[in-house]
């Protein structure tokens, strides 16, 4: 895997999501908030991110609420965010 130094994240993304999203395009305004208060926080749980860009929109959440380890197969799998979570910026805390 390549690795990158000195990145824009912000610039980076922006570029992805010109690229990826044609409608609600201003989604990327909310996500910047977001990793801002993430980089500012202390806990590093908080740091970890996942950023999607669709057709229709972007997303940010926190790893660990997308991600959950299921003890009965061993194994990470994606959870099911409940539908008001996916694009209301004060559900997000």
């Amino acid at each position: 895997m390549q690795r990158f130094d000195n990145v824009d994240v912000f610039a980076s993304l922006n570029a992805l999501m010109r690229q990826n999203t044609g409608f609600y395009q201003s989604d990327l305004e909310i996500d910047k908030e977001i990793i801002a208060r993430a980089a500012a926080s202390p806990d590093t749980a908080d740091k970890t991110l996942l950023w999607l860009s669709r057709p229709s929109g972007t997303y940010c959440f926190k790893e660990r609420d997308v991600f959950g380890y299921c003890f009965e197969r061993g194994h990470f799998t994606l959870r099911q965010l409940p539908r008001f979570q996916w694009r209301r910026p004060w559900a997000v805390r």
